[in-house]
C-alpha cells in the first residue's frame, strides 16, 4: 500500500466508520458560528445547543453554514445531522473576540483530534498559485497520549475574507509552507522531536509521500525541532534554520538544511549541515544552550539565521552558502525587542527587514512589527495586537508568521482566547492583514 500524507479526514485505525459527517472547520465570532463539514449527503440539519438545548437550527443543501444570532462569551455545542441517520461528532465552541478572522477554531474540550492533540500551533503562511493557504498543528493533553503529528490546511481565495478547509496531513507538526518548482511544499517533523520530512502537491488537495531527511526519536527525546520561521531562496538553493536538542536538557544545536530548488522531493538532495553548540559565552543565561525557531535571511550577498535568544536580543549565525555541510557560524547577538518569543522575519523588495513578534516570552500578549535595514538595528513601526487587559495565564496572541506583499503583512497568529486552556494552548488560528507603514 502506498504511503499517505493527505487525508480528507484522516481517522486512526478502527474509527473510520465513527461518524458519517465530519465537521472540518469552526469559525465563531461574537454573535455567529461559521462551520463547514465532509459528507456524502445533498441534505443537512445544523444544531446549535446551550446546555443541551437546542438554540439554533439551520437546514442547508451544502457543506457549509453561517449559524447568526448567537449570545456573545457563551459556551454551545454543534452537530451536523443529514440523510440516513447521518451524523457528526458535537464540538463544542465558544463565542468572542479572537482579534481578526478566524480560520480554523478547537476547543480545549473537544476531543475531535485526540489523537494528536487538542490545542492549535505554529500557523505558517504562503501565497500559491494565487491564493492563501495556511498550516496549524495539533498538540497535547487528552491524558497526554496523543502523538502530536496532525497539521490541519485551509486555503483563502480572496485574500483572507473567507477561508476553506483543504486537507488533513499526517504526520506532520512544526510545519513550514514554501513554494518550489510551482508546487505548494511543507518541511515539517513527524511528531515532536520526530523525523524531518519534506512533502509537495500541486494543487494543495493531493500530497506526495513524505520524503524523510533527519531522524529524531519523538517527544520526550532529542531529535530536529523547528517552527515556521522563513526560509530563503539563494544561490539555486533552498535554504532552512532547524535546530537539534530536547526541552528537558535545555540543550538546542542549530542546523542549517538546504536543498536544489527544483530537487525538493529527492532525499539525496538535501544536506543537513553539522550542528552548532549555542555556547554559554555569546550571552546566554547560564542555564541552558537555547536558540530556537530561526528565520533564514539574505543581507548583501550572504545569509543568516535570526533565532530567538533571550529577552530583547536574537542569535545572529552566519550560514556558509560555498560549503553547505558546515555548521552556522556565530555572527554576534543583536538587539531586537522581539528576540525572546518566536518571531517572524520576511525582506521588502526595498531591501527593508521586517520582523513581528512578542515583546516578552510572558506575558504573550503584545504584537509589535519592527524594521531594520540591516538586522542590526531596529525601529519600531507598530503595535498590532494588545490584550494586557486580560489574563497574563489564560490568554495570549503569539507565533506571527506572514506574508510580505508591497506595504502589506498577511498574518496568521496562534491564539488563545475565550476559554483556551492558556495562554500557551492556544483555540484558534487567526488572520488579519496588517501595513508597514508606522504610527
Amino acid at each position: 500500500m502506498a504511503f499517505r500524507f493527505s487525508y480528507k479526514p484522516y481517522t486512526p485505525f478502527g474509527h473510520e466508520n465513527d461518524y458519517a459527517i465530519h465537521i472540518v472547520r469552526l469559525s465563531p465570532s461574537e454573535t455567529s458560528l461559521e462551520l463547514s463539514w465532509l459528507g456524502n449527503g445533498k441534505n443537512y440539519t445544523v444544531s446549535v445547543c446551550s446546555d443541551g438545548v437546542a438554540v439554533k437550527k439551520a437546514t442547508v443543501g451544502e457543506n457549509k453554514a453561517v449559524i447568526d444570532g448567537l449570545v456573545p462569551d457563551t459556551d454551545y455545542t454543534v452537530c451536523v445531522s443529514g440523510e440516513k441517520n447521518a451524523s457528526s461528532r458535537i464540538r463544542p465552541f465558544r463565542t468572542g473576540n479572537y482579534r481578526g478572522t478566524v480560520i480554523n477554531y478547537l476547543s480545549p474540550s473537544d476531543a475531535q483530534y485526540d489523537f494528536s492533540g487538542r490545542f492549535l500551533a505554529t500557523p505558517s503562511i504562503v501565497r500559491f498559485k494565487g491564493d492563501l493557504y495556511v498550516s496549524a498543528d495539533t498538540f497535547g493533553y487528552a491524558s497526554d497520549k496523543c502523538a502530536y503529528n496532525l497539521t490541519l490546511l485551509f486555503r483563502s481565495k480572496d485574500n483572507g475574507k473567507t477561508w476553506e478547509y483543504v486537507t488533513d496531513l499526517v504526520p506532520a507538526f512544526w510545519g513550514t509552507l514554501f513554494v518550489a518548482n510551482n508546487r505548494l511544499c511543507i518541511l515539517a517533523c513527524s511528531t515532536e522531536s520526530g523525523s524531518l520530512l519534506v512533502s509537495a502537491s500541486d494543487d494543495g488537495e493531493n500530497w506526495d509521500a513524505p520524503v524523510f531527511l533527519m531522524y529524531g526519536a519523538g517527544h520526550g527525546f532529542a531529535g530536529p525541532h523547528k517552527s515556521s520561521g522563513s526560509m530563503c531562496e539563494f544561490g539555486g538553493r533552498l535554504w532552512f534554520g532547524i535546530e537539534c536538542g530536547e526541552h528537558s536538557v535545555i540543550r538546542f544545536d542549530s542546523i542549517i538544511a538546504s536543498v536544489d530548488k527544483d530537487k525538493v522531493m529527492d532525499a539525496s538532495a538535501w544536506v543537513i549541515s553539522e550542528s552548532r553548540l549555542v555556547e554559554h559565552e555569546w550571552g546566554g543565561d547560564g542555564k541552558g544552550r537555547f536558540a530556537i525557531e530561526g528565520n533564514i535571511v539574505e543581507r548583501n550577498g550572504e545569509l543568516f539565521d535570526l533565532l530567538r535568544f533571550q529577552p530583547g536580543k536574537a542569535l545572529m549565525l552566519k550560514v556558509d552558502t560555498d560549503n553547505p555541510k558546515n555548521a552556522p557560524s556565530f555572527y554576534k547577538v543583536v538587539n531586537l525587542p522581539l528576540g525572546h518569543c518566536k518571531f517572524h522575519i520576511r525582506k521588502a523588495q526595498d531591501g527593508t527587514y521586517y520582523a513581528m513578534g512578542n515583546t516578552a516570552c510572558y506575558p504573550r500578549h503584545v504584537v509589535r512589527i519592527y524594521k531594520s535595514k540591516n538586522l542590526e538595528e531596529w525601529e519600531l513601526v507598530k503595535t498590532v495586537e494588545d490584550i494586557s487587559h486580560l489574563s497574563a495565564e489564560q490568554d495570549g496572541v503569539q507565533y506571527p508568521s506572514f506574508v510580505l506583499e508591497d506595504n502589506r503583512l498577511y498574518t496568521v497568529l496562534r491564539t488563545a482566547l475565550n476559554g483556551a486552556d492558556t495562554f500557551h494552548n492556544s483555540n484558534a488560528t487567526v488572520f488579519n492583514v496588517y501595513s508597514t507603514e508606522k504610527e
